[in-house]
């Protein structure tokens, strides 16, 4: 984590402090089940949010599914 820190303080120019970074990097279960909600309402599932929002073909949804049960 510190590594990736240093990575977008650097990219700001150094002009993020690190007390600014904390919430950037912290994982929160109410920002998740925002998230969670936000892509359920605009999406009805996870598999059509991967199609529709990130562009991941149904193919390789299926492959990743075979891989993940086995």
């Amino acid at each position: 984590m510190k590594k990736i820190e240093r990575y977008i303080r650097w990219m700001s120019l150094f002009q993020i402090s690190p007390e600014r970074m904390k919430p950037l990097m912290e994982v929160r279960r109410d920002y998740l089940d925002d998230t969670l909600t936000a892509v359920l309402n605009e999406y009805g599932t996870i598999e059509e949010y991967l199609i529709e929002a990130c562009g991941i073909e149904e193919k390789c949804l299926l492959n990743l599914r075979q891989m993940l049960i086995e």
